[in-house]
């Protein structure tokens, strides 16, 4: 009757024990996959806004735009018209004589020349040329846009991936550690042997391996998220699920026809071949004389016979 006695005892103790490191276990599964992680929620949404409104590379784009604007009226420039003016003083070294007496000799002299160019081949085509390069350079903004964006989703997604790797990790190896607390205590208790004890602290080991390495991989993903959003630090804020996407996509035949209609590289590709035919036509222009009207007036104080005052004259001139 006292060995059977003793024999439940060791059994409900056993069970106890068993029961008691469940708990435990349980408790500190509870406490690692529900940890929250401080900082400010970052939607993916407010990761576009922010990464559009700091990239430089899209700056750049925007400044190039500014300057492309300005090539159509560069070539309007041609037509313009060219004003050169001169104007001159000179006073003999000595005075001269003659019968009545030592005389002075001081001349003013100036002229203005007035140049319009009446036609000019090369304007027309140079003038295509400046709008083809304005369109070119606004479509590769969208084009950069467009990349940075899919950079910081592809970066946004990676952390919510490594996030939830970690998370698995954790499960992990709470759930290992549990069977080693069991094979221990099966192991005082008689049941298994120490290699059941071994191999359940290679699993352990293994798995806290995997979770120093996935905890790693989610640090690094914060960091280029960070860097690309400019942000002071990748622990300040926390990455939110973004909304369903809806699965009902177009045929893949309608995906093509949109992406060749609607992509920016594609159509600055058509711009810079449409430019190289402007700019070989611009060429070929300048070959072409120019037409150009011309005035001109001086004015020369005192006035001689042959340079008389206030003489002015006008004509046309072909130029090449």
């Amino acid at each position: 009757g006292q060995g059977r006695l003793w024999a439940a005892a060791s059994t409900m103790k056993r069970i106890l024990l068993i029961l008691l490191s469940k708990a435990l276990l349980t408790w500190s599964l509870l406490a690692q996959t529900n940890t929250v992680t401080t900082g400010r929620p970052l939607s993916l949404e407010e990761a576009y806004d922010r990464a559009l409104a700091t990239d430089q590379s899209i700056q750049i784009a925007f400044e190039e735009i500014q300057k492309n604007d300005l090539l159509p009226w560069s070539a309007l420039t041609r037509l313009g018209p060219r004003i050169t003016g001169n104007g001159g003083y000179s006073k003999p070294e000595h005075n001269l004589a003659n019968f009545t007496g030592p005389i002075l000799v001081e001349t003013w002299r100036g002229d203005i020349t007035v140049q319009q160019p009446l036609l000019d081949p090369t304007v027309l085509a140079a003038y295509r040329a400046g709008k083809l390069s304005a369109q070119a350079a606004r479509l590769t903004r969208l084009y950069l846009a467009r990349n940075v964006l899919f950079g910081v989703t592809r970066a946004y997604y990676d952390v919510l991936k490594k996030d939830r790797i970690v998370r698995v990790s954790r499960q992990t190896l709470a759930l290992a550690q549990q069977q080693l607390d069991l094979a221990q205590n099966r192991f005082r208790s008689g049941e298994v042997t120490k290699t059941d004890v071994l191999r359940a602290q290679v699993t352990v080991e293994r798995a806290r391996r995997s979770l120093v390495t996935a905890e790693n991989s989610l640090s690094l993903a914060q960091k280029t998220l960070s860097t690309m959003l400019n942000l002071p630090s990748p622990a300040g804020f926390i990455v939110l699920d973004p909304p369903p996407y809806p699965t009902d996509t177009p045929a893949l035949d309608d995906l093509q026809q949109r992406a060749a209609a609607r992509r920016e590289d594609l159509r600055v590709a058509g711009l810079t071949i449409d430019q190289s035919r402007q700019h070989e036509r611009e060429v070929r222009a300048q070959y072409w004389p120019r037409l150009v009207g011309q005035w001109s007036k001086q004015w020369l104080d005192p006035e001689t016979f042959s340079s008389p005052n206030d003489f002015w004259q006008a004509g046309l001139a072909l130029q090449r």
